[in-house]
């Protein structure tokens, strides 16, 4: 007797998963995403595109090039011509006035502080718990979502990336 029964595959998440953005060559942003079910086979597949990322030209979304490391040097030759120079992009540090400042969550239910002000006045940027003065150590206890004043010595915040990486008192 012959087995009619179809195998339909579940498309749940892999557990293990590499995310990389580059831009290319062409000068085109790109995101890569590689997914297995097995962390050793996700690793070789990561060196795998890292190889191919230098060898095509790609450059880091950060200014680098993406797969220098492992990677050996080219070969010498007449016909090989130089690698293209990344230019690095500069990590500039902002200086925000804080309008206010509230309890959120993620979706994956990690406790945070929304900060607004400066550009960020409409959305908010994040600022995580380590980085958080005295007198904000308990914010988890705060209503989500409830907006407050700055609280002492978070009058300023220094964003970089659009995160909070610390608090002033004053703006100097």
């Amino acid at each position: 007797m012959i087995d009619q029964t179809l195998q339909v595959p579940t498309f749940s998440e892999a557990p293990t998963s590499w995310n990389v953005k580059y831009i290319s060559a062409d000068g085109f942003d790109c995101q890569l995403t590689l997914r297995s079910m097995d962390a050793k086979d996700l690793f070789h597949r990561v060196e795998l595109a890292l190889e191919w990322l230098a060898k095509n030209g790609a450059t880091s979304t950060r200014g680098h090039s993406p797969a220098l490391v492992n990677t050996p040097p080219p070969s010498a030759g007449p016909a090989q011509s130089a690698p293209k120079a990344a230019i690095p992009t500069p990590v500039v540090d902002e200086l925000i006035k804080v309008g206010n400042i509230a309890h959120a969550v993620t979706t994956t239910g990690h406790h945070y502080v929304n900060v607004k002000g400066g550009k960020y006045s409409k959305f908010g940027v994040k600022a995580w718990g380590e980085v958080l003065p005295p007198a904000a150590i308990e914010f988890e206890t705060w209503p989500i979502g409830a907006e407050y004043a700055p609280l002492e010595g978070m009058d300023y915040a220094i964003v970089r990336e659009n995160k909070v990486t610390s608090f002033r008192a004053t703006a100097e």
